[in-house]
């Protein structure tokens, strides 16, 4: 269907660097629901058919790569004009990072743990609400993450504490979500921290181990969004500025919206979508 994407707008590669300045380099990774990845290829996602969306209609050449967090924020560190998207804002990334308006509202990630450690989870709860932080600074306890990811303002600013490092297990490929929740089941970790959308796809692919549990964190996190963002400097604030107006448009958001809503387990369905309704009332035209 969109063939003529490939021939005329965009350019999929995995490496292709020649007359950079002239193209607007993206950098994908394979992390449905946001982007599914297809045979190297990108296909679709509540941001990736966005992207596709995007690039169709505007006059740049554009090449679409599927990297890695890590590889993609070392261009990024470098200097190297890139564009990206499904971003979350934290203070590291807005050093280096012109942000567009902001694409969806985005739950934050939470703890999976197992039913064995119920237990341990429930000592933590206080009216209702877990204290991540007091259960994540539990002596010993054996925490599995994906490298290279902003977990939020509460989890990130815990985790970087010099003490915590040595009970961190951290996968390097986003699409590593899965080998985390195996892991967990299986009792070689105590919790795994993940996004709600990673749980959700598993259960629709009937892949998720019965013995799992999910603790959402919304109470304990300010209100997130997904961005696009392109490296800080005159390059990117000028894709940015191109970027933006499409970013008005209330179908195009409420199409990506309605794809990352099918991957969130049954019990947030309801809560994003209303806040997806609030969002698309208050920020589109």
């Amino acid at each position: 269907m969109r063939t003529w994407l490939t021939s005329f707008a965009l350019v999929l590669c995995s490496g292709c660097y020649a007359d950079e300045q002239d193209s607007v380099h993206w950098l994908v990774v394979d992390s449905p629901p946001l982007f599914v990845v297809q045979d190297g290829t990108l296909t679709g996602g509540a941001i990736g058919t966005l992207l596709l969306h995007l690039v169709a209609q505007m006059p740049q050449r554009h090449v679409i790569e599927v990297s890695n967090n890590n590889r993609g924020f070392n261009d990024i560190r470098q200097g190297k004009p890139r564009c990206a998207g499904g971003l979350v804002k934290n203070a590291l990334r807005e050093s280096l990072i012109h942000f567009s308006l902001p694409v969806l509202p985005f739950l934050p990630n939470g703890l999976v743990y197992a039913t064995a450690n119920s237990p341990l989870v429930e000592r933590h709860y206080n009216d209702g609400q877990v204290n991540a932080r007091a259960l994540l600074m539990e002596p010993k306890l054996r925490i599995g993450l994906i490298a290279g990811r902003s977990n939020g303002e509460l989890l990130d600013a815990l985790l970087n504490q010099t003490a915590m490092k040595s009970r961190l297990m951290a996968f390097t490929k986003t699409n590593d979500a899965e080998k985390l929740l195996h892991m967990v089941s299986l009792q070689r970790l105590d919790i795994a921290i993940v996004n709600p959308t990673e749980v959700g796809f598993m259960q629709k692919q009937g892949e998720l181990e019965e013995n799992l549990h999910f603790l959402p964190l919304m109470a304990q996190s300010a209100e997130q969004y997904l961005y696009f963002g392109c490296t800080k400097g005159e390059w990117g604030a000028q894709q940015i500025a191109r970027i933006n107006p499409y970013l008005t448009n209330r179908a195009l958001l409420a199409e990506a919206a309605a794809i990352y809503a099918e991957y969130l387990p049954q019990p947030l369905v309801d809560f994003y979508r209303q806040r997806t309704s609030a969002f698309l009332t208050n920020s589109a035209l």
